[in-house]
């Protein structure tokens, strides 16, 4: 005996059983499609990060530095009646200005302290 794959009509029932079937297999398409984009995206972010990171490191090795954050502090320089933002690390001046005329005010004693004892 031979089998042979010939066509057969569909009766109501198995038309509307494929249609489900294809509205199954078309539901599970867009997700495996929508995994596909979020992995893409998700891989393309970190492609993009890693090269980021890369040049900066060569960049640093071509240089020979890289930026950090280093802690500041204003000092006053009467010399030059000029305010000078001070590196910590190295004592280096970094940035200078002029001296505010608030700035250029001195105070003999610390007048907020002494109207707060008399308030007390």
């Amino acid at each position: 005996m031979q089998t042979r794959n010939l066509p057969v009509e569909l009766t109501k029932d198995e038309i509307r059983l494929r249609g489900e079937e294809l509205a199954r297999k078309h539901a599970e398409w867009d997700e495996v499609e929508s995994a596909r984009k979020t992995a893409q995206t998700e891989a393309k972010g970190k492609i993009e990060r890693i090269e980021a990171e890369s040049k900066l490191l060569a960049n640093n090795i071509r240089s020979g530095r890289e930026y950090r954050d280093i802690e500041v502090r204003e000092v006053r320089n009467d010399a030059t009646l000029s305010m000078d933002l001070v590196r910590q690390d190295t004592g280096e001046v970094i940035e200078s200005r002029p001296l505010r005329t608030d700035e250029l005010q001195t105070t003999i004693f610390d007048i907020s302290k002494s109207k707060k004892k008399n308030e007390a």
